[in-house]
Parts: C-alpha cells; sequence; structure tokens
C-alpha cells in the first residue's frame, strides 16, 4: 500500500452498456465523511472488477470498502479491500 493511499466506502453503484456493448461500470468512493469522487470504469476494467470481486450484479459492490489514491483535490479508484481473515481460536478438546 502507498501512502497516499486511503480506505473508501463505495456508494451509488450503476452499471450499463455504452456503445457497442462495451460495460460501464461507475460509483462514487467516499474516503471521507463529507467528500465523494465519482470513478467510471470501462470495458475490461468494468469486467474484471466484477470477475475479481466474484460478484455478477455490480450494485452488489454497494458499501464494500476500497483503496483510493487520494491528493488534495481528488482520488482515484485503486483496487477493492480484502479485510484479512482473523485466525481461529484453538477449540480446546477434552
Amino acid at each position: 500500500m502507498d501512502d497516499s493511499e486511503v480506505l473508501a466506502v463505495i456508494r451509488e453503484v450503476g452499471y450499463a452498456f455504452r456503445e457497442r456493448e462495451m460495460p460501464c461500470l461507475w460509483f462514487v468512493t467516499q474516503p471521507q465523511e463529507h467528500a465523494a469522487v465519482l470513478q467510471v470504469l470501462l470495458g475490461a476494467a468494468a469486467r474484471d472488477l466484477l470477475a475479481e470481486a466474484g460478484i455478477s450484479d455490480a450494485h452488489e459492490l454497494e458499501g464494500r470498502l476500497c483503496w483510493v489514491e487520494a491528493d488534495a483535490i481528488d482520488s482515484r479508484f485503486k483496487r477493492l479491500h480484502y479485510p484479512q481473515a482473523v485466525a481461529e481460536a484453538p477449540v480446546a478438546s477434552g
């Protein structure tokens, strides 16, 4: 992770096909409570993100966490956030 990357929430997801059946995925990333930036992914980038997330309905991205590269003016989607699995406590045998 880069120092300029921050965690953001995905909101307002939309998905449609543009001319020539090119998929278009858009959503707002919200790295802070009062900041939001529209992200648009076209073609393979849109398909790849849905495949990576293991979902067929783009609206399932709603509320997911992602990493964005943020500066003072803008932010750019980098990747989905996958929390590390918490190790299970050992089961006592008796």
